[in-house]
């Protein structure tokens, strides 16, 4: 997972009229005051934090805020490329045999759910790059800039084309062996999916707002603090300041930026999402905002636009009303470009 960390412990909060900063990053606009509305739960994982938020005094709240941890940690169990034993991992390892694997339901759910983002996207967003991203540092390091010659390689040994699906089995098998599954670009997005899931089946008349570090966040209902939704404030990923500030219900926003993983080689920068069709870090845009039905989604699409640029998003917001999107581009001068659903979130009062 990108290992990052943002916000500090939670502890029972009043959102004031201050909205939750999101951005590149999302930043922690909650304050403490004695009349309480709203009451926030944190725990580290997947190398972020995880912050949940809810009504104050609904019954039972700490057991159920604890059970959706949890499972976030079991995700990480399930998807981790940095532990040996996670289940990814052992996937990776296993695959190189060409033999059906049996992944379980969680992980058999993502790789479908990636295979159809990879098709949707031109092949933009791969989860099959475990090789390229190691190769470049940006999973344990060090930092390097691989020869073109190593590129070439390990491009070929990536793309989803290489994975064949057995849907009445629910089997998996790589067609070549050196396919690497790493979900970094998606697996905090799926572990809130999860999470507010279950939380909904225990809480199906309770609003809250989840969200992971800097990248994703998931809003359920209205805000006590809100007339309508949860409105959170859209930031530079550089320079902090606010671009604007969109209203929240029942949608996720996923963001891709390279703010906080870079290196630096030879007078040149290079961050850490990378472009399946070069094998070497995008250089397009500086950040890309996504609202969909589910943080799996979000995640997947901002990464895929952050790759491909302005064309893709357009496309996927002609095909899909549910789908919105906020594109800062390189240019200093240049405005930031909003399309399709995001259109009706901004907030102009």
């Amino acid at each position: 997972m990108d290992r990052r960390d943002f916000f500090h412990p939670g502890a029972i909060s009043k959102q004031l009229e201050t909205p939750f900063p999101v951005s590149g990053s999302l930043t922690n606009a909650l304050h403490p005051d004695n009349d309480a509305k709203l009451i926030c739960f944190s725990r580290k994982a997947m190398g972020t934090v995880f912050e949940w938020t809810f009504p104050f005094g609904l019954a039972d709240i700490h057991s159920k805020a604890n059970g959706a941890f949890e499972l976030v940690d079991q995700m990480e169990s399930v998807l981790s490329a940095y532990q040996y034993e996670s289940e990814v991992c052992r996937a990776n390892r296993s695959g190189r045999g060409g033999e059906w694997l049996s992944p379980s339901a969680a992980l058999w759910e993502l790789c479908k759910k990636s295979s159809e983002l990879w098709k949707i996207t031109g092949g933009a967003f791969d989860p099959t790059m475990g090789a390229l991203i190691r190769a470049w540092g940006f999973l344990k390091g060090p930092f390097r800039v691989p020869e073109t010659s190593e590129i070439e390689e390990l491009k070929g040994q990536s793309g989803m084309e290489h994975v064949s699906f057995h849907p009445n089995q629910k089997k998996i098998r790589h067609l070549k062996p050196e396919v690497n599954w790493n979900f970094g670009a998606i697996g905090k997005g799926f572990a809130i999916d999860f999470a507010a899931r279950w939380l909904t089946s225990r809480l199906p008349e309770a609003p809250f707002l989840l969200h992971s570090g800097r990248s994703s966040i998931y809003a359920k209902g209205n805000s006590p603090s809100e007339d309508s939704g949860w409105v959170v404030q859209l930031n530079h990923p550089s320079n902090g300041k606010p671009m604007a500030n969109l209203r929240l219900v029942d949608i996720a926003l996923g963001t891709s930026a390279t703010t906080y993983r870079r290196f630096e080689m030879d007078g040149k920068t290079y961050g850490h999402v990378l472009d399946p069709r070069s094998g070497a870090p995008s250089e397009g845009m500086t950040s890309v905002t996504v609202c969909a039905p589910d943080c799996t989604t979000a995640d997947a699409l901002s990464t895929a636009v952050f790759v491909a640029g302005p064309g893709l998003a357009e496309k996927l917001a002609r095909e899909n009303p549910s789908l919105g999107f906020f594109l800062l581009e390189k240019d200093p001068e240049a405005e930031p470009l909003v399309l399709g659903a995001l259109k009706n979130k901004l907030v102009t009062d």
